[in-house]
């Protein structure tokens, strides 16, 4: 009797600790106001110059279920409000591909799965639920842990290139034409030079960086669009169409590890990457800086030619001394 009674507690005891369990199964705790919190934290870490730019709070929520991310402006007693409106459906595509991101360290190979039946399901108009992940053992603890950090990364380096639209002027400059037929919104990606994109993404990620967001959850988000076998339509509010992205994660492991050497800071920016120069573009990708590092095919004298052998005549060549800018 004793036993059967111990057994019926031990079961009763089971059914709340896998209840409760199931319970929490399919709800992600990353949502909108996690992304409100992020967005608050990087825009305090602006400098002042840009950061008065920006409404508080900073970031907008709007319900749709497409994927939708962009800088926006309203009015409010005469007053410009400019901040980043994220959707519904960006927050929930973004919480997938971190829970998947973070699935592929326990089972590798189930990231690229993921994104497969992501780009089969979704389609360009992304009007259904991404996949649902649903084997219990992939929301233990540890995996959401992951999941999380990789939400937030995701999230912050996306909402400071999206604040880097406001105050480095680019939806000043573009806004009339962000207005598409029937009331949608033209991506501000499809109208950037690559100079402003470049711009954005290296000012970004100073400001994601100064707010510890390492770059390994964006890039799996960039990783996630490239192994599609075709980029839908909707991707365009995340990166441009024809964009490199195997370089801009490259890139960002650059900026990276320069932040981690002491670079990469907004004073630094200011001072040394967009002042104007002759002899160098303002706007210069770490990759390409490197390779105009190297050595050159040809001597190149970049100063008056001296003759050190003075007992032989000089007179008849005429040095050749670079021109002065």
């Amino acid at each position: 009797m004793r036993n059967s009674i111990a057994s019926l507690f031990i079961a009763a005891a089971l059914w709340v600790v896998v209840g409760n369990a199931n319970a929490q199964q399919g709800k992600y705790p990353s949502d909108f106001n996690v992304a409100l919190e992020q967005g608050g934290d990087l825009w305090q870490a602006l400098p002042p110059k840009f950061g008065n730019q920006l409404a508080s709070p900073p970031l907008a929520s709007q319900p749709q279920n497409i994927p939708q991310i962009t800088p926006i402006t309203s009015t409010d007693d005469n007053k410009v409000l400019r901040q980043v409106s994220i959707s519904k459906g960006f927050i929930n595509l973004v919480n997938h591909l971190s829970h998947a991101k973070a699935v592929d360290r326990v089972r590798p190979g189930y990231f690229d799965q993921y994104v497969q039946n992501l780009t089969r399901v979704a389609g360009d108009n992304f009007d259904v639920q991404p996949p649902v992940i649903e084997d219990a053992c992939f929301w233990k603890d540890d995996v959401m842990n992951d999941q999380a950090s990789c939400f937030n990364q995701m999230i912050g380096l996306m909402v400071a290139i999206n604040f880097s639209h406001h105050y480095l002027g680019h939806f000043e400059k573009y806004a009339p034409k962000m207005a598409g037929p029937g009331n949608t919104t033209v991506p501000i990606n499809d109208l950037l030079s690559p100079a402003e994109w470049e711009a954005s993404v290296k000012f970004g990620a100073t400001d994601a960086l100064t707010c510890a967001l390492r770059a390994e959850g964006a890039m799996a988000l960039f990783d996630a669009i490239d192994k599609m076998p075709r980029r839908p339509a909707w991707t365009e509010v995340i990166v441009p169409k024809n964009i490199d992205l195997k370089q801009l994660n490259k890139e960002l492991l650059e900026y990276q590890n320069e932040f981690d050497k002491g670079g990469l800071k907004f004073s630094m920016l200011d001072k040394f990457q967009f002042r104007p120069a002759w002899d160098q573009p303002s706007l210069m990708g770490l990759a390409q800086k490197t390779f105009d590092g190297g050595p050159a095919f040809l001597t190149i004298i970049q100063r008056p030619m001296i003759d050190i052998h003075a007992d032989e005549l000089i007179g008849q060549v005429p040095a050749h001394v670079p021109g002065v800018l």
